[in-house]
């Protein structure tokens, strides 16, 4: 039941400002996706490759989370208690 309380934010996508948000976050993770799918390419090697990906991996999600937490009107104080992992 406590699913059923985590809020989904709903998108008005003739909304042009809205509709950039959700394109913003779709670039992103199809983005994660692609680099995913190379770095598990390079699983098997310590390879300098291997190691940009990861690193690319790190900046995208950092990127994704600050798209989410705009999205959803996050204050500093609630990204920081999301950061924190204090729930």
């Amino acid at each position: 039941q406590d699913v059923l309380k985590i809020p989904i934010r709903k998108l008005d996508l003739t909304d042009p400002s809205q509709k950039s948000q959700h394109d913003h976050i779709v670039t992103l993770v199809d983005r994660m996706l692609k680099l995913k799918q190379a770095h598990a390419q390079h699983s098997d090697s310590l390879s300098d490759r291997r190691y940009e990906l990861l690193e690319e991996i790190t900046r995208v999600d950092g990127k994704i989370d600050v798209a989410v937490y705009a999205l959803y009107g996050l204050d500093p104080d609630e990204i920081a208690l999301i950061e924190g992992g204090k729930f």
